[in-house]
């Protein structure tokens, strides 16, 4: 190789050299795929959490709301039966609290339990087995299930001190103690 051409060979390198010094390093202009799938997940993951947390503030408000309206169904019930419109003697029913649609009271651990609870009437008198018509309260509830001991409860019979009378359909316990779930969420009502 003459001298020409090593010039000629050195030049061209010495050309690409400095066009590589040209070009600065710029700035990472958005983000890497790694970074992006590593957001992604963590959103996703917080997500999840977050769904699973509103499911159960969504059970515990329900559960919460039909506390109330048992409890408040309960006092009505209490007043009406202290009127005592039809009547009645001591051991007879003044009004009832009734919860439909009506169960016969499987065992809570039965593998095909009932129906969960729709909606609560206060009437006078003894709860009919089918759903009346008509009633002195009445409140829809969200599908709940309400359990006195070991058993689904349908109703609650007061005479007209407003005091639980026992019953072969209703409660049959002078002070029972029940319980309101949904999924995992419950509460407790004593009934005094």
């Amino acid at each position: 190789m003459d001298q020409k051409q090593r010039h000629h060979v050195v030049t061209a390198q010495d050309g690409f050299n400095m066009i590589k010094k040209r070009q600065h390093i710029m700035p990472q202009k958005g983000l890497t795929l790694i970074e992006l799938m590593i957001t992604i997940s963590l959103i996703t993951i917080v997500l999840f959490m977050g769904s699973s947390l509103t499911s159960a503030w969504i059970d515990q408000s329900q559960v919460n709301n039909a506390t109330s309206s048992i409890q408040n169904a309960i006092s009505q019930a209490k007043a009406i039966a202290l009127r005592n419109k039809n009547n009645t003697t001591l051991n007879e029913t003044a009004a009832s609290v009734c919860l439909y649609p009506w169960q016969t009271s499987p065992p809570p651990s039965s593998p095909n339990p009932p129906a969960p609870k729709k909606v609560i009437k206060v009437i006078y008198g003894s709860c009919p087995i089918s759903e009346p018509s008509e009633a002195i309260y009445s409140v829809i509830l969200p599908d709940i299930n309400v359990i006195q001991g070991a058993t689904y409860l349908n109703c609650l019979d007061f005479n007209y001190i407003g005091v639980l009378t026992p019953s072969s359909t209703c409660s049959a316990t002078a002070n029972p103690t029940l319980t309101i779930g949904k999924n995992n969420e419950t509460a407790t009502i004593v009934i005094r």
